[in-house]
């Protein structure tokens, strides 16, 4: 393969190099490859962006690769690959998501890299080791490996915000929550003392069944889309979520806390907990889920980020139902090797991996008394430097940031060995035998969904119409066809 024997003497040329000879690599000798990433913050300055690629290229030309980077926001990722793709553009490295790698898969877009990763990938393969092996087999299909699993903590759990203050001034025993249902006689007390306090606050989007309760549940597996979940301890037979009495039931408490004004009655408008209430002290209680390997020490990183004394209760087991963020090559690659040799090295290089999380130190991050520091005119820094936007790469060979613990990257690498995978994990269901359905299944969920999981309807009138109105849309067919396809990858699976 001409590819691999060109490459084979760029390496060499490379080890050359390393000796000392003084020969370099040149300029047209380099295989270029596109690196298109996205961001969930705001797109890096132009500058920025030209100054993180030189440092990269320096560490990346004398291996015989020239890499082109550009970001754009998550927001319009999706649609801008598709674009790019259909148009035959080169991208020859990129992100999936939990919610866009099915949707690669099924249309062709990315390559199998089996021989790649055992050609070019031999620290790939090291770090993932026998402890992350299930991270592969979790993005292999048909028996073959389409993405390379972003290594760090994957393990998810529910978990509550306590204001400490109130709890304190109250003398709660905050042990005795074990269950969200637990907050009930605190909110209470809350209610009828502070006023001016709301008693529980939206997370994000909602706290609700499918996204913060029973999300990192045990017995619950959403299997992606929450439409179709798995409730069977033994086997893998599906139900619909939203006719269980555990969503009955779950309706039911959160309407009557909306009744008794423990929710706030802005909770469908309010917006993100932290910008509204939270940092002001005007909240007691938040329903949450975070991969923090310590609620201890999430809980003091809060309280310093947010001037509020807050205390975090974990109430799930931790879970890895999804692999978050993987790399994956396109079809439209005209250097694939060389994106995996690129690959390659973000998993055993910490000077290539900060440069990409943080940026050029010295630029945008100084090494303060061995953490990592951002400067606060940087644009890479600011953005890039939490663990949601950290999706190329081996996180546990990054450095340690201004505000963590000295040992925080060794702890959550624990962490992450010590937890489990979900039983469906790698199970990617194809929509497009029920697409018409799935459509018709969300515009039902959007009218019905968050009014029932606030507690704003009630459950007794409401929840009947939801469920029959999924029933006309089609819930039934759309659990079938994703039943129908779950049990061909457990017959594969156990084959």
């Amino acid at each position: 393969m001409k590819r691999k024997k060109m490459l084979g003497l760029l390496l060499c040329g490379a080890m050359i190099l390393n000796m000392g000879t003084g020969f370099t690599v040149q300029a047209e000798e380099l295989k270029d490859i596109n690196l298109f990433t996205c961001t969930f913050m705001d797109i890096p300055s132009s500058d920025a962006v030209e100054r993180v690629t030189a440092k990269v290229n320096e560490i990346m030309n004398p291996l015989g690769v020239n890499v082109h980077l550009e970001y754009t926001n998550v927001a319009s990722y999706d649609a801008e690959v598709a674009r790019r793709l259909s148009a035959g553009e080169q991208i020859d490295l990129m992100n999936a998501l939990d919610w866009n790698y099915a949707g690669f898969l099924a249309n062709g877009s990315i390559l199998p890299l089996d021989e790649l990763l055992e050609e070019y990938g031999p620290d790939i393969k090291a770090a993932v080791g026998d402890d992350f092996q299930y991270m592969l087999d979790g993005l292999t299909f048909d028996g073959q490996l389409y993405g390379i699993p972003q290594l760090s903590a994957k393990h998810t759990y529910n978990d509550v915000l306590i204001n400490k203050d109130l709890a304190d001034k109250y003398d709660m025993d905050l042990s005795t929550i074990k269950t969200f249902e637990d907050l009930e006689p605190l909110m209470l007390t809350i209610k009828e003392n502070e006023p001016g306090v709301k008693p529980i606050i939206r997370s994000g989007i909602t706290f609700s069944g499918t996204t913060a309760v029973c999300t990192f549940d045990e017995d619950y597996e959403a299997l992606g889309d929450g439409v179709g979940v798995l409730m069977d301890p033994e086997g893998y037979q599906l139900v619909d979520f939203y006719e269980t009495d555990e969503y009955k039931q779950f309706c039911e408490t959160v309407h009557r806390w909306y009744e008794e004004g423990l929710v706030s009655d802005d909770i469908s408008t309010s917006g993100d907990r932290v910008h509204n209430y939270w940092q002001t002290g005007n909240a007691f209680a938040c329903i949450d889920h975070t991969t923090d390997y310590s609620t201890e020490v999430a809980g003091q990183m809060l309280s310093n980020q947010y001037g509020v004394n807050t205390e975090m209760i974990r109430i799930s087991t931790p879970l890895c139902s999804n692999l978050i963020y993987s790399s994956v090559i396109p079809y439209t690659s005209q250097n694939p090797e060389a994106a995996m040799i690129f690959l390659n090295e973000m998993y055993k290089n910490p000077e290539l991996v900060n440069t990409l999380y943080y940026g050029v130190e010295g630029e945008d991050w100084d090494l303060v008394d061995g953490f990592i520091t951002g400067r606060e005119d940087s644009t890479v820094f600011m953005n890039c430097g939490t663990s949601q936007t950290m999706i190329w790469g081996n996180y546990f060979i990054s450095g340690v940031t201004a505000g963590q613990e000295p040992d925080a990257i060794e702890k959550t690498l624990e962490y992450t060995r010590s937890g489990k995978g979900v039983r469906t994990l790698g199970f990617l269901f194809d929509t497009t035998p029920v697409s018409s359905q799935y459509a018709a299944i969300q515009n039902v969920l959007t009218q019905y969904q968050e009014g029932l999981e606030f507690g704003i309807l009630d459950p007794e009138v409401e929840l009947p119409n939801m469920i029959q109105a999924l029933k006309d849309a089609g819930v039934d067919e759309f659990i079938a066809e994703k039943q129908r396809q779950l049990d061909e990858w457990v017959a594969q699976k156990e084959s």
